[in-house]
This record gives C-alpha cells, sequence and structure tokens, in this order.
C-alpha cells in the first residue's frame, strides 16, 4: 500500500480511528463482541494513542462459536474473567469523544469495516444505550 501525503491541505479530518475487533462468531445478532483494539492517527499519520480493550465478558445473552475461538486464540475461560463491557463502552464513547474536535468527529477506518466491525459495533453500542 502506497500513503501519499499532502502538506498544508485544509481538512476537517482531524484524527482517524483505525480498529479492528475480535467476536464470537459472524452474526452481529447473535454473537458477541470480545475485544476491541484501536490505533488514534492524526491527519499528517502520526500515531497519537492505542487502545486494546482486552477480552470482554459475554453481554446480552450472546453465542460464542467454537470456530470463532480457533480462529481468534481467546479462550472461554478468559471470557469468563473478562472486562464488564459496559466499561469497554464507556473507554470507548470517552476516547471518541477525546478526540472528537467540534462537530469532527474521528473518522472510522481498518480492514472489511463496512460489512463487518461497523455492524458488530453499532449492536454493542445500542445494546447498553
Amino acid at each position: 500500500m502506497i500513503i501519499v501525503k499532502i502538506k498544508n491541505m485544509k481538512s476537517p479530518i482531524n484524527f482517524i480511528v483505525v480498529f479492528d475487533i475480535e467476536t464470537g462468531g459472524l452474526n452481529p445478532l447473535n454473537n458477541s463482541v470480545i475485544e476491541v483494539a484501536c490505533c488514534i492517527i492524526d491527519n499528517e499519520l502520526k500515531d497519537v494513542v492505542e487502545y486494546e480493550s482486552g477480552v470482554m465478558q459475554i453481554y446480552d445473552n450472546r453465542e460464542i462459536q467454537q470456530q470463532a475461538l480457533q480462529a481468534n486464540g481467546i479462550t472461554m475461560n478468559q471470557i469468563q474473567n473478562g472486562k464488564d463491557p459496559r466499561e469497554v463502552l464507556n473507554e470507548l464513547i470517552n476516547l471518541f469523544k477525546k478526540y472528537s474536535v467540534g462537530k469532527n468527529k474521528p473518522v472510522l477506518a481498518g480492514h472489511n469495516i463496512d460489512h463487518f466491525d461497523i455492524p458488530f459495533m453499532a449492536n454493542f453500542f445500542s445494546t447498553f444505550s
């Protein structure tokens, strides 16, 4: 991948959140988000901060599929002893607020986020709101 930086270009984008999640399966309505990691970069592509939730407990009686655990290497023991999902939600909200500038929110970026990560995260956020 080639990234070209354009100097002195005005942009409403101040920060970009490059993120990835691990889940307990492939269905955002039935399976749980079990880990979130992200890196905040500024509009000059410099790392600002990294965040990793650590493994979370299951929420809202979601299912965890064995194939998912084999793919991501997370164990049921880690999930059962994991972080409270509400705590992770609050950490993410505070992180996004911190890197919002006025009405400009951070831009989300990552691999395959439109069809996988964003539906899971939207469902995760709506579960607790």
